[in-house]
């Protein structure tokens, strides 16, 4: 996926960009950074670490819960967000803004999510989404790296998440943007989110 980024740039002409990324998204566009630097302008990582975590780490638990929810949807549900937003909220999904955010992908005249995600629970059940590449070399300490996290998620509060941060990224800002919220950092503090995302580095 960090190579369909660099497809990417490279069909829409642009020689750089800004990349920012939340969770699997995150490793995405950490690995593009690593393995492309001169095409990324500025690097902004959501709510994850370049780190391998284990299939029992309590926030890949979570997320696995709540995809899989979402694809227990009975069809029924999906011709409306108001009835699918019910449904998810029955099956557990109890904050409201993560919801709103799940049902993005939701696709109501044709029933359906609009991402993978049969593929992504197969993919986190193996545990080929908990990976990291660990033969990719840091970024330049020219390129500058902001991490946003959660306090109350465990992503980036697991050993080492931090210092593996700082080792791939030397450029990266020496503190971490926490906000009050867990791993859906975007959707549960937007307007939070949007200012550290468009705060000029330092």
């Amino acid at each position: 996926m960090a190579e369909d980024i660099v497809e990417l740039l490279d069909s829409l002409g642009a020689e750089r960009a800004v990349l920012c990324g939340h969770s699997l998204g995150g490793k995405v566009v950490m690995a593009a950074a690593l393995a492309h630097p001169a095409r990324v302008e500025q690097l902004i990582v959501a709510d994850i670490a370049p780190i391998e975590y284990s299939m029992a780490h309590e926030g890949w638990r979570a997320n696995l819960t709540i995809m899989e929810a979402m694809g227990a949807l009975p069809e029924a549900v999906l011709g409306t967000r108001g009835d699918a937003d019910a449904a998810l909220r029955e099956a557990g999904v109890a904050e409201a803004g993560i919801r709103a955010f799940l049902l993005q992908n939701l696709v109501p005249e044709e029933r359906r999510f609009r991402l993978n995600l049969h593929g992504l629970i197969a993919a986190a059940r193996t545990g080929v989404l908990a990976g990291w590449p660990a033969h990719l070399p840091p970024a330049p300490a020219t390129l500058p790296a902001r991490l946003i996290a959660g306090r109350r998620s465990p992503y980036c509060t697991a050993a080492g998440a931090r210092e593996a941060f700082d080792r791939l990224f030397p450029g990266a800002e020496p503190q971490t943007a926490w906000l009050e919220a867990g791993h859906w950092v975007h959707a549960e503090k937007p307007d939070e989110f949007a200012r550290l995302v468009g705060q000029p580095f330092a």
